[in-house]
């Protein structure tokens, strides 16, 4: 971890009068924010108590490192790094730098395909398998919506878009396949799919009881605009099976929703060949069916964390509250205590007075909303009279 030393710039935090209403929470103290600074590594160390345990994150990445050389590009996350990057061997880069922060086109004349696993010798396939997993993506299109019919106001009208797929093996989305190769895989889940008629969570494999259809994306969806995509799912180690915890929610201008699920995440696949109640993988546009739309989508920002305390999270939004924001960006932890966490701070964005700070803990407790004003004049220094 790099030094915490402070001797740059005091962030004045300011306390809001709205609370974070993105889930209920335990009966524990949620997290309390009493100071916020930015020491000179470019971290913001962040002070105050009830921040709980920290998360695993498996990986971070806002894109602002990412490099180009010549048709080459070089991804540099914030943490870890990807199990497999591949594009296609068109010689346009995919970046996008004119809408304030660098984006990568992962669809258009050609398409870029971002999966993300922890290496570890001991799992069934080589990556570490967990039962617990918190990610968060943002998208725009800045052409159409993919698929046959979709234009820039307008859906389409097929199956058309998978942007996260959650699943255990390479080809968890096609069992039958992944065990006749000697790969036994399963328990997809994209996070969500366009099916032509709304947004679900579903699998190709996996039998969701209830199916899961969050009716509000598709009803706030912002044409042209970000979207990020949140996601929880916690399964229960004694019935992994069986009802679980965890939500959808996503943000855009338009709206802030949680979505809450009540029922399973994934089912016994084990008369399959898959007896593995685990994933171990999340692919990152894997899947898009443009049809005849002309379609340039971008991510800005993917997250990923997994194991215990996976929810646990710092937030920077544009507005005191999540209900109220527009754009909201992860900050990388790189430590975290009950009363300390030190993260790094995104210094390409703007240098704005709009900027709010909110601490999550694992219980999805949320801080009040801590306006973080970087620019305001500092205040005079009064010494003693001599």
């Amino acid at each position: 971890m790099r030094s915490n030393t402070r001797c740059k710039q005091t962030l004045r935090v300011g306390i809001s009068t709205a609370l974070i209403a993105i889930l209920p929470t335990s009966l524990s103290a949620a997290p309390s924010i009493q100071e916020a600074t930015l020491n000179a590594s470019g971290e913001i160390v962040i002070e105050g108590s009830d921040f709980g345990e920290g998360p695993t994150v498996a990986l971070h990445d806002d894109f602002s490192d990412i490099e180009v050389s010549g048709d080459a590009l070089v991804l540099k996350p914030q943490i870890g790094t990807y199990l497999e990057f591949s594009k296609s061997s068109a010689t346009d880069p995919f970046i996008d730098k004119t809408h304030g922060t660098t984006s990568l086109s992962v669809r258009g004349d050609a398409f870029t395909k971002l999966f993300v696993g922890v290496p570890d010798p001991g799992g069934l396939h080589g990556l570490k398998t967990f039962q617990e997993v918190y990610l968060s993506y943002t998208i725009r299109d800045l052409g159409e919506f993919p698929g046959n019919n979709g234009t820039a106001t307008e859906f389409s009208t097929q199956s058309s878009t998978k942007d996260a797929w959650l699943m255990l093996g390479s080809r968890g989305d096609k069992t039958a396949y992944s065990v006749e190769i000697g790969e036994p895989g399963g328990h997809d889940l994209y996070i969500p799919a366009w099916t032509g008629g709304g947004f679900n969570i579903n699998g190709n494999n996996t039998k969701m009881r209830p199916v899961w259809w969050p009716p509000e994306l598709g009803q706030n969806w912002d044409f042209g605009g970000w979207h990020t995509k949140m996601f929880h799912a916690e399964l229960n180690p004694s019935d992994p099976y069986g009802k679980a915890e965890g939500f959808f929610s996503f943000l855009n201008k338009n709206a802030y929703h949680v979505n809450i699920r009540d029922g399973n995440f994934m089912h016994d696949q084990s008369s399959e060949g898959v007896p593995y109640p685990f994933w171990d993988r999340i692919k990152f546009f894997a899947w898009m069916n443009p049809g005849d739309a002309d379609v340039n989508r971008v991510v800005d920002e993917i997250y990923v964390a997994i194991g215990e305390n996976a929810n646990a999270r710092v937030l920077l939004t544009d507005g005191e509250s999540l209900e109220n924001s527009t754009r909201v960006f992860h900050l990388s932890p790189e430590s975290w205590t009950d009363s300390e966490i030190v993260a790094r701070f995104p210094d390409y964005l703007p240098n704005s007075n709009t900027y709010y700070l909110h601490v999550l803990d694992a219980d999805n407790a949320a801080s009040e909303g801590h306006n973080l004003c970087r620019s305001c004049p500092k205040p005079p220094q009064v010494f003693p009279v001599q």
